[in-house]
């Protein structure tokens, strides 16, 4: 998580954004779950449960976050 967040390029309030989203998400699934063993479904009930009853730009700004973070992931075990 700290190098997605410390890419070059990305302004404070991106930063600040996406690392309390995965926080949260960290947080849910536990400190030591290794992210190749995160599934989509526990990201789901992560989500859920975190931002389920939020506003739609709320949410999307999550799913966003989140969904950077996995496709980043992806290239850098590629």
């Amino acid at each position: 998580m700290e190098a997605f967040l410390s890419r070059p390029g990305l302004n404070a309030e991106t930063v600040r954004s996406h690392g309390q989203t995965l926080t949260r998400l960290r947080r849910h699934l536990g400190d030591d779950t290794p992210l190749p063993k995160v599934t989509a479904a526990q990201v789901a009930e992560a989500f859920a449960a975190a931002w389920g009853e939020a506003a739609s730009a709320t949410w999307n700004r999550h799913r966003a976050a989140i969904r950077s973070f996995f496709a980043w992931a992806a290239q850098e075990r590629g």
